[in-house]
């Protein structure tokens, strides 16, 4: 999901009282959930995409942030919907480098829930779009029991 003259950054921000960090499985919906959200922010970028992983003893969390136009004030509530459109789409296309994803943020979203997390949509302090993905914490330390090195 790279994109050239877009840096991307990532940092981990745990808990001081729990600082080795989560193993989450490697499964599909995991995979295409979180790399359609980074995939879209790479793609609305102006130059910079950064990504907050943070955990603590109840939670998860995975931050997804663009320095870009953000997301349209009117279309933030409905976000997650499916065939989401807005007028004036095609001219705000030029903005992105890629193909249209269409259904990319329902499709993501609803893997993403399937796996027990949740999401949710703002836009920054800067302007740019922010996705945060969230799971319970036992959602995959109780299921898995950190046996996933090798994975």
């Amino acid at each position: 999901h790279r994109r050239p003259g877009v840096a991307l950054r990532v940092e981990q921000n745990p808990d001081p009282a729990d600082p080795v960090p989560p193993l989450l499985p490697r499964r599909p919906e995991l995979i295409h959930g979180l790399g359609n959200l980074l995939q879209n922010a790479t793609e609305f970028a102006q130059q910079e995409v950064k990504v907050a992983l943070a955990w603590n003893s109840a939670e998860i969390s995975i931050t997804i942030a663009d320095d870009g136009a953000g997301f349209a004030p009117d279309l933030l509530n409905r976000l997650g919907d499916p065939y989401l459109s807005r007028s004036g789409e095609a001219r705000d296309r030029k903005n992105r480098t890629g193909d249209h994803m269409g259904l990319g943020i329902f499709i993501a979203q609803h893997l993403i829930e399937r796996s027990g997390g949740t999401v949710s949509f703002s836009n920054n302090a800067f302007g740019g779009a922010e996705v945060r993905v969230a799971w319970a914490r036992n959602n995959f330390d109780s299921t898995f029991d950190g046996a996933f090195g090798n994975d």
